[in-house]
């Protein structure tokens, strides 16, 4: 990165826009996303919806029933990230639909 500013700062003197300045975004990185195998599973308690964020304005993914199986990914409040055992789908629930 050090490299291109140096050379755009090169560039814009010998074209005479020294007063200028480029701007440059990095590369994006690429994003790996791993799920821990040894992440607590907890089974559902009551009918809840799955949804796409941790809110209940968000849009429903799928209706987990009691007993379904779910895998806990993340936490933000009293809402969990889950992944459903078996069709591996992501997504957001309350934490009080859960068995601890």
């Amino acid at each position: 990165m050090k490299t291109v500013k140096i050379l755009l700062v090169a560039l814009a003197l010998s074209a005479g826009l020294a007063g200028c300045v480029v701007a440059v975004d990095p590369p994006p990185r690429s994003v790996v996303v791993v799920r821990d195998p040894y992440a607590p599973v907890r089974t559902v308690s009551a009918s809840v919806n799955l949804r796409t964020c941790p809110s209940t304005s968000c849009g429903v993914i799928m209706t987990l029933r009691k007993g379904d199986n779910v895998r806990v990914i993340g936490r933000d409040g009293s809402w969990v990230n889950v992944v459903v055992i078996g069709p591996e789908t992501e997504g957001w629930m309350s934490s009080n639909y859960l068995f601890w």
